[in-house]
């Protein structure tokens, strides 16, 4: 790889920062319990993404298509991560109903709003609010039980 590839690798955070936190993850492979093993395929899928992203933006090739397709994968990965793995929801119909309203609109946005050849933005923020959301939803439960005492030790 030319030198100027490998900058433009490691001048993007969606790459090193995968990287680094696998990294960690493999020095702390042992007291990682195995419900939480699931970030290690995120994490591989995360420096893909953006090993693959940077190389096409070095070579001047739109990638913002694959931004969309990513936006969707991460939507459907962390609820699922959330909702199931960490919250422990028994009902899989409000992780199927957040995820398919996301997709719907996902869809909309595509086609009549930003298309693949735009950054995506709208989708973008709504994921990361539903996320957001999810994330204070755990804190709240958490904070109703005795766990909270052992909050720090949590993965």
């Amino acid at each position: 790889m030319e030198k100027s590839i490998l900058m433009q690798l490691f001048r993007s955070d969606d790459f090193y920062m995968p990287l680094l936190t696998l990294l960690i993850y493999f020095l702390v492979n042992k007291s990682i319990k195995n419900n939480e093993r699931i970030l290690y395929y995120y994490l591989l899928i995360n420096i893909s993404f953006g090993l693959v992203t940077n190389v096409m933006g070095f070579y001047q090739v739109n990638n913002l298509a694959l931004y969309h397709f990513y936006t969707l994968f991460e939507q459907w990965f962390l609820s699922y991560y959330l909702l199931i793995t960490i919250i422990k929801i028994k009902d899989t119909r409000v992780y199927w109903l957040i995820n398919f309203g996301f997709t719907l609109f996902w869809i909309f946005n595509v086609f009549a709003l930003e298309p693949l050849n735009s950054f995506n933005s709208n989708t973008s923020v709504i994921s990361s609010l539903i996320i957001l959301l999810l994330c204070l939803y755990y804190i709240f439960e958490l904070s109703k039980s005795d766990d909270i005492l052992y909050f720090q030790k949590l993965p």
